[in-house]
């Protein structure tokens, strides 16, 4: 009976061992699962880089206008309230992988009902090439975001549609009355939920505005395409590296590059004030009729050092003024009868550093052992050719004396 009963407790203490550690072990799955999987949510959800505000300029009153009956285009005459009201003068952006969040700051007023001025239609829009492929989408865009106002609902709706071609598409969001629009205000604010583009990680984005009356007048305006993130700007320079030495002067060619592999035009570069080295850069000191910088080739720049320098290595600081302009199809935007081609032009300003090394003079030993180590090989060469010309010279005449002797 005693041996019955400590195998019973027994028994029980073994199941009770075996359900608590099964448990704990389920537990612990459930917890990792959780921890895993919410890690791996965000780290999806985040895929997009981040990025702080950026701004550009997308210029003033430099809209275009259509007279459908006289098949012609010309600049916006900025008569109607309207016309300004949909003027984009600049567009501030930023992300936080989540949301690309911008603004367009806009030459007028915002009016919440466009009827006032005979408008049929008005349009606040994004175009998105989230792959860079010209061929792929219409006319190259995947996806459109478009806030659009018309004279027969009297109501905002916004809509997200992608693109598959000219003919065919898809509206992934819409919401009718939308109210994002304020009355009153110089901007509009326009946020894009990245979802909807499926995360890209690299994209471009345009915005633009449509106005359509009822006089048959339509005004268009547009930025460039912008990229998203926004790329990075370094200097390359002939020579590199930039090597000087204390009291030295030297005359480099400096071309900006960017990070997507498009060079930007600049406009003008602008040395920074906080430059405590004394190195002085001077920008096109032979007086060159430079309007602006092609990207394709160098700007004239000379550094000088002074006979003071420290040396070391030197970061110039500067701010360059770049344009960035891009043509896009009027046909996407469908204005009746037109196809013709409506350009976008941006400005905006960038940070980058031109790196100078100020080393020690050359002592007179190095320059015989740098002169020889590069000009040495050259002339032990010539040397030797000499020398076996002469010496085959000196023996050919001893054997003519020899052979006139031994006669």
């Amino acid at each position: 009976m005693l041996k019955s009963k400590f195998l019973l407790t027994f028994t029980n203490n073994h199941y009770s061992s075996f359900y608590f550690f099964s448990f704990m072990s389920i537990t612990f799955l459930c917890i990792c699962y959780y921890f895993l999987f919410f890690i791996n949510f965000n780290a999806f959800a985040l895929s997009t880089p981040q990025f702080p505000r950026y701004e550009i300029n997308s210029g003033i009153r430099d809209g275009i206008q259509i007279a459908e009956y006289l098949s012609s285009q010309t600049a916006t005459d900025y008569k109607s309230p309207l016309d300004l009201a949909t003027d984009i003068q600049k567009v501030t952006y930023y992300s936080d992988g989540k949301n690309l969040n911008a603004t367009l700051w806009l030459g007028n007023k915002t009016i919440t009902d466009p009827s006032k001025f005979g408008t049929v239609v008005l349009l606040y829009g994004a175009l998105f090439d989230i792959d860079k492929n010209p061929a792929t989408g219409k006319f190259g865009v995947d996806f459109q975001h478009e806030i659009q106002w018309n004279n027969y609902s009297k109501e905002w709706n916004s809509f997200i549609v992608e693109q598959s071609s000219k003919d065919y598409f898809r509206t992934v969001f819409s919401q009718e009355n939308y109210t994002g629009i304020q009355d009153n205000v110089n901007f509009v604010l326009m946020s894009q939920n990245l979802k909807f583009l499926t995360l890209p990680e690299h994209f471009k984005v345009l915005y633009y505005t449509v106005t359509i009356y009822n006089n048959t007048k339509t005004t268009v305006d547009m930025t460039s395409w912008i990229d998203i993130p926004p790329p990075t700007y370094t200097f390359s320079t002939i020579p590199d590296p930039i090597v000087l030495t204390p009291g030295e002067q030297k005359d480099i060619g400096i071309q900006l590059e960017s990070s997507e592999g498009i060079n930007p035009e600049v406009v003008d570069y602008i040395q920074l004030e906080n430059n405590e080295s004394l190195i002085k850069v001077i920008l096109n000191p032979n007086n060159q009729n430079l309007s602006s910088f092609s990207s394709n080739i160098p700007a004239p720049f000379r550094i000088i050092v002074p006979s003071d320098a420290q040396v070391g290595k030197y970061k110039i600081p500067f701010l360059v003024n770049i344009s960035q302009g891009s043509i896009f199809p009027s046909g996407f935007i469908e204005i009746p009868n037109f196809n013709l081609s409506i350009s976008g032009k941006s400005f905006s300003t960038v940070n980058s550093n031109l790196t100078i090394t100020v080393t020690e003079p050359i002592s007179f030993d190095d320059k015989v052992r740098e002169f020889w180590t590069t000009y040495g090989p050259i002339i032990s060469l010539v040397t030797a050719g000499f020398v076996g010309g002469i010496s085959t010279y000196i023996l050919d005449k001893l054997r003519n004396r020899s052979k006139k002797k031994l006669k």
